[in-house]
């Protein structure tokens, strides 16, 4: 028995410890209750079976004794595969030795035959798609054909993947990982991209720099193994275009990739050039775009050009491509987004949805707050904050002072003044440059054309006041 990708990400999703409530898995998972029990139910008979606690319900919410939390973690890096998994492991060790053997794999794997030509059925239909395809011969095994640097390109992907799920990975994978690559050959490959970020002060996220890790260490392994000549290779116009791609490239053989292929240094350069904004506002992905419109329609706001923002977006969508595709362990945790966000939150979901299907909840949510952020910063610099007086008969304005603090701790505003009642007539006779009151109790201004807010103190001791329906520029 094994369990589900679903199965699998409710029970890491426990393994950080905290407690969760149906609602919160609802929220969190985006499937039904009666799904969540049904895995939860799942997951607890697997590690029954093991002679381990699963998951428990006490009151409202659910969670893992912190005793049980080691034992189940080596479980699951002993426990049989899932079916991605399992042609997770055969791709690479195809990638490895550009062979398998069919009886050595399905005992290895502990499946049948059948279950075996049903997965090498699924990797063939995947490997069209990079001009790769298997070819079988009798008595001698399963064999990868295809150009070598179509091989290289996506055993590149693949280790990636691996580099970044290690520490919840299947012994298999770290055995067949450990048996290639030496500790030393690991830590020499990430010493050589952590110098050259740092030469070039940038950051790289996790899938770009286990990335270039992986095209060194492939190079190293294949060029042994699978020497090849590449006479037909030549560089795509759009880095040959980019002004920087000559010193880029001289740079990288300068500091320690003066190994690679040229086509290995494009790998590269393509991920570091994901950094300049020219590339995007040359090269911007049709995707990008179509993205982008199709929200400004459903959001009904402009959504900014800057090149900085769009590298932004199109190097995250970039990215969630990349996990979607290979299936990578999705982390779900709890995001509370405030509920200005949670309109955004819909619409982008749907919208990048709509374009890449199995695009992740990290991602959106990713996605989400950049968007919503990026638009709110470009209005604060667009509209002057609002000018307001607040009205407060309390003792020492002791309900106005509360009003203020948390006034200003959630709007951008200019705070005149805390007054009395009795104050406000020679007051709004000297200033002429305010655009709200916001009073605390009923008074009556009306002759004087400034427009009145009253405020109910109990949302304001609840942080649930929405001033941003008057205009308001929230924080």
């Amino acid at each position: 028995m094994y369990l589900n990708k679903k199965s699998l990400n409710i029970l890491n999703l426990f393994l950080t410890l905290k407690k969760y409530s149906f609602t919160e898995l609802e929220m969190i998972l985006k499937i039904k209750k009666r799904s969540i029990s049904m895995n939860i139910n799942t997951i607890n008979s697997f590690l029954h079976n093991h002679n381990i606690n699963g998951i428990i319900k006490v009151g409202e919410f659910f969670f893992i004794d912190e005793k049980e939390l080691l034992k189940i973690k080596d479980l699951l890096s002993h426990a049989p595969f899932t079916p991605t998994e399992r042609r997770d492991y055969i791709l690479l060790k195809l990638f490895f030795t550009n062979k398998i053997i069919l009886s050595n794999s399905f005992i290895e794997l502990d499946i049948t035959r059948r279950t075996l030509n049903y997965d090498l059925e699924r990797i063939k239909d995947y490997l069209i798609r990079y001009n790769l395809k298997l070819e079988s011969l009798p008595s001698k095994g399963i064999f990868l054909i295809g150009n070598e640097i179509n091989i290289r390109i996506l055993f590149a992907s693949y280790l990636t993947k691996y580099f970044i799920e290690r520490e919840s990975c299947h012994n298999l994978f770290i055995n067949l990982i450990n048996s290639i690559f030496s500790k030393k050959e690991l830590s020499l490959a990430k010493k050589i991209v952590l110098n050259l970020i740092n030469k070039m002060n940038i950051s790289l996220p996790p899938e770009d720099f286990f990335k270039i890790v992986s095209i060194i260490l492939i190079h190293s392994f294949r060029e042994i193994n699978f020497p090849c000549f590449y006479e037909e290779y030549k560089t795509p116009n759009k880095l040959l275009e980019n002004k920087n791609y000559t010193v880029v490239t001289n740079f990288l053989k300068k500091y320690g990739l003066e190994e690679l292929k040229l086509y290995e240094l494009d790998l590269v350069i393509e991920i570091l050039l994901s950094l300049d904004t020219e590339i995007y506002t040359k090269n911007l992905e049709s995707e990008i775009c179509e993205f982008l419109e199709k929200l400004e329609i459903k959001l009904k706001v402009s959504i900014p050009r800057e090149k900085d923002f769009l590298m932004q977006i199109s190097n995250a969508i970039r990215i969630g491509k990349f996990k979607a595709e290979l299936n990578f362990l999705e982390h779900k945790e709890l995001h509370k987004l405030d509920k200005e966000y949670k309109r955004y939150y819909t619409e982008i979901s749907n919208t990048i949805k709509s374009i890449i299907p199995e695009f992740y909840l990290e991602d959106i949510i990713y996605l989400t707050i950049l968007i919503k952020n990026t638009i709110d910063t470009i209005s604060i610099n667009r509209k002057e904050p609002k000018n307001i007086a607040i009205i407060d008969n309390s003792f020492n304005h002791i309900y106005g002072k509360m009003l203020l603090k948390y006034i200003k701790g959630n709007y951008y505003v200019n705070i005149l003044k805390i007054l009395d009642n009795y104050q406000l007539k020679d007051f709004l006779r000297n200033e002429h440059n305010i655009d709200f009151i916001l009073t605390l109790s009923d008074i009556n201004i009306k002759k004087f054309h400034v427009p009145t807010i009253k405020m109910d103190f109990d949302y304001i001791l609840n942080s649930v006041c929405e001033l941003e329906k008057h205009g308001f520029l929230k924080k």
